[in-house]
């Protein structure tokens, strides 16, 4: 929900991650992917509930699933890192893929730090 993200980022109102991951996920309920990625954000960050990869990750698949760029992204992050998951440059890079192919430009420049790191190592 849009009033999710102007809690989670205090605009226009007093900042509250709490009421943005109830706002989050009321509509993340009822398969809103913008909703979805934001709950995903919230429990990967620990902002307003205790902090979750696992929780954070089967938001951000939910909101990928239909085609979220955004989330898409996030889910390579985790890959990329390990963050909750075993770590793959592979999935990092299919998920960064995804994303770029709709135009997420911090995709591509993953996607391209990846590819010279990979190289490198050859």
């Amino acid at each position: 929900s849009n009033l999710g993200s102007l809690y989670e980022n205090g605009l226009g109102v007093e900042q509250s991650y709490e009421k943005a991951v109830e706002l989050y996920r009321l509509s993340a309920d009822q398969n809103i992917p913008f909703s979805q990625n934001g709950l995903g954000r919230c429990y990967e960050n620990g902002w307003g509930v205790e902090q979750s990869y696992e929780k954070a990750l089967k938001y951000y698949l939910l909101a990928a699933g239909q085609g979220l760029a955004d989330a898409q992204y996030n889910i390579g992050r985790l890959y990329e890192t390990g963050a909750g998951v075993e770590q793959s440059i592979e999935k990092a890079l299919e998920y960064y893929r995804l994303a770029a192919d709709q135009g997420h430009e911090e995709a591509q420049k993953r996607i391209n730090a990846l590819q010279k790191t990979v190289s490198s190592q050859l």
